[in-house]
């Protein structure tokens, strides 16, 4: 495997973490950016 399609496949993995921490979030979260989105559209 050349180095650089190593580093591809990291980052895939690293994003597809990062994205299941922010998906714990949100749920928590949900309430108050529904909320934040009402204010906005005003």
């Amino acid at each position: 495997m050349r180095p650089e399609r190593a580093l591809l496949r990291l980052v895939r993995i690293v994003m597809r973490r990062v994205g299941r921490e922010q998906a714990k979030k949100q749920k928590q979260k949900s309430n108050e950016d529904i909320q934040d989105q009402n204010n906005e559209q005003k």
